[in-house]
């Protein structure tokens, strides 16, 4: 143990039980396969108390590690090609949405927080940071429990002769963006917020994204407010983004102020220098 400088950033967490530890094991998006949680459950059936915690950013804790075991199980989840998850200034677990699958949203949220979580492990940043991703307007994730949150947006068309004029979009339709014209589903794009939920209600194919882009929202204060990059971002840009706005945060932030303090004061740079 006299080795571990940091325990935090190896994701090894001192519980309040004298000598033991929890060890925080990064999810991929969300996900363990079942041969991974075979792995985890003997661990802790080995060197744990024959259970395991699943904490609210997606990860995976064994609780009651001895801490003369902890280097041991350390290098036995290396072995098996886990990643801990550190704790401390920086990136913190990505969290996801169940959008993969669910049938709100046709937005692979699990392998954008993947993607993301990835691009940024280890990244050492003057506090914090959380990052979620959502896969519908619906928010139950509540993206308000993170820092930066990115959600997504659809431009939908509508192939009219697959259409059945069952209305199952028109009833859905928050925003009263769908109309029938002349027998046809008509799209009012200045109503239409491109949430795309109606590309999931159709039981007959007939509505489907001809573009999906991205939007990154920053919290600006500690009462969960945010302001929106009013910039579309394709998945690539998405990353390269989320990127800048870390490395800005590292450049420009005062004495190692929270990001939310750095967002509300800095955003507008931001903004410039994206659009720029």
């Amino acid at each position: 143990m006299d080795k571990f400088s940091n325990l935090k950033s190896l994701g090894v967490l001192e519980q309040n039980h004298k000598d033991f530890y929890s060890i925080r094991i990064l999810s991929n998006g969300g996900n363990f396969s079942c041969d991974e949680l075979n792995i985890l459950n003997e661990i802790a059936k080995i060197y744990g108390k024959e259970y395991v915690t699943l904490t609210s950013r997606c990860c995976i804790e064994i609780p009651y590690i001895n801490k003369n075991d902890v280097s041991l199980v350390l290098d036995t989840l290396k072995k098996y090609n886990f990643t801990t998850a550190a704790m401390g200034n920086f990136v913190h677990p990505v969290t996801a949405c169940r959008g993969t699958v669910c049938k709100n949203s046709h937005t692979n949220t699990q392998s954008i927080a993947s993607t993301i979580q990835n691009i940024t492990i280890g990244l050492s940043l003057p506090h914090k940071v959380t990052i979620g991703v959502i896969g519908c307007f619906n928010n139950c994730l509540k993206s308000q429990n993170n820092d930066i949150f990115i959600k997504p947006y659809s431009q939908i068309h509508i192939d009219s002769s697959k259409c059945k004029l069952c209305k199952a979009c028109i009833n859905k339709c928050k925003y009263n963006a769908l109309t029938i014209v002349n027998n046809k589903i008509n799209l009012d794009t200045k109503l239409c917020t491109d949430c795309g939920k109606c590309i999931n209600l159709c039981n007959f194919n007939s509505i489907s994204s001809y573009c999906d882009y991205y939007k990154i929202f920053l919290k600006i204060n500690a009462n969960c407010n945010y302001e929106e990059l009013d910039i579309s971002l394709n998945l690539n840009s998405l990353y390269t983004t989320i990127s800048f706005i870390l490395d800005q945060y590292s450049l420009y932030n005062f004495n190692n102020e929270r990001f939310y303090d750095f967002a509300n004061r800095y955003i507008s740079n931001i903004i410039n220098k994206l659009q720029n």
